[in-house]
Order: C-alpha cells, then structure tokens, then sequence
C-alpha cells in the first residue's frame, strides 16, 4: 500500500530527515517532563476534571479512540515512512526483526524507481536527483547480508544506465568495489558490517567487469579488483 500510494502519504528524504529530528525533539521533551503524568479528563464518574485534555466521545458518550491524523484517509499529512518502520515495526515486533529486515533494501530500491519512474501513474516529471539520494541513503545502512546491500548498488548503477549516464555508472561502481587497506577481511564475518565487506562480494564485482566490458576496454586495475574479490 505504501509503494502504491508512496505520491501522497510519503516524505521525501530532506523532509523525513526534518521529521526525524523533530521527532527525537519531541522525545527528549516528553521525557523530560514524565515526571508529572497528564491524566485524561473522566467521562465515567460523576465528576469530569477540565484540567486534563479532551477526549472524543460517540454520540451516545462512549469513548472513542484519539483522532490519529496518520490513519485519516482524507488527511493530507505526509507520513515519516522511517519513523513508523523503526517505532511500529523494529521497536514491537523485536523478536521477528529477521523477517522485518528481509527486504528492508527493496523499500530503498522501489522508493528510488518511484522518484525514477514519475510516480505511480508515471505522468510526474522524473526526479533521479531524489532517487539518488534515497539510493545513496540505502548504502549506508547496515543491511543483514551483504548481498542486500550489493543490490543497492548496482540497482543506482541501473539507474544511470537506463538514462544514458555511463560514466556515473562506473562511478558508481568503483566507489562500492573500493578496496579497503586490510583485504584480509572474511565475507562471512558476520561480526562486521555489510560495507566493510562489500568488496568481498563475487556478485558486484562480477556486475562491475561487465559493465566495463560493455562500455570500455577493460584495464588491469578492474581485473585486479575483480579477482581480489570472493
């Protein structure tokens, strides 16, 4: 539904990381004053106190849940998709994080193609400076397997392939099979994050030597690089 709809419910990515900030703002504030809990105003005794907050009422004085701006569906308030992922996925279903973060770099990639494509319906002007910033964002996250990763990077070099854009491909390329002063590194090492083990990917350098194959000579410094690799 969020891919769907990503047009009218999502931030962008300058405005989710406005939104976050105001978020831990926000946190911090409420922490600071939990000392004094505010109460609701009782609608159940004989007596309603006017000092706590108003609550919502049915017509026939049960009390409704507090109106969530987010769930309105005639509401055109855009929606943190990071901070509900964080706050109502990872932070409540801890013990399913495996499943939650399965194919946490495919919301990375479709959100890009959203940007990339022109929207849902495909009528919005393309907008790859958003898809790179979103791709660019999914890099550095520390994804559970480094494949995931991987597919980061190679779906930002699609991107520039699909409009022409060869030598940012290959830019792109040579910044995600950079290889790190300590090359003694293990693939499975799963103690280390899925960058420091990018280059050891078999599958991204493959990519890698392709693409160089098909737009270029290939040099001795692409095939070093591709055989330090595995």
């Amino acid at each position: 539904m969020v891919e769907k709809f990503l047009d009218d419910v999502g931030l962008d990515v300058d405005d989710t990381i406005e939104s976050n900030k105001a978020v831990a703002e926000e946190e911090a504030r409420q922490t600071e004053g939990s000392g004094m809990p505010v109460e609701p105003a009782s609608v159940e005794g004989k007596l309603i106190r006017m000092a706590g907050p108003a609550i919502p009422v049915s017509a026939d004085g049960k009390v409704l849940p507090p109106y969530d701006k987010d769930e309105d569906p005639c509401s055109n308030w855009k929606l943190n998709i990071e901070h509900i992922i964080a706050k109502d996925g990872f932070a409540v279903y801890r013990d399913q994080a495996g499943r939650l973060t399965a194919n946490l770099h495919r919301l990375y990639i479709n959100f890009a193609k959203f940007y990339e494509e022109g929207g849902t319906t495909g009528q919005a002007k393309p907008d790859l400076d958003s898809a790179r910033k979103i791709l660019e964002k999914g890099t550095k996250v520390n994804f559970k397997t480094v494949e995931d990763l991987a597919e980061i990077w190679y779906e930002w070099a699609e991107l520039e392939l699909r409009h022409d854009n060869y030598d940012k491909a290959i830019r792109v390329m040579q910044h995600a099979t950079a290889i790190p002063k300590d090359t003694k590194i293990n693939y499975h090492d799963h103690t280390l994050s899925a960058q420091t083990r990018l280059f050891k990917s078999l599958k991204l350098c493959s990519f890698y030597v392709n693409l160089e194959e098909s737009i270029g000579t290939v040099e001795i410094e692409t095939m070093t690089r591709y055989w330090s690799c595995g």
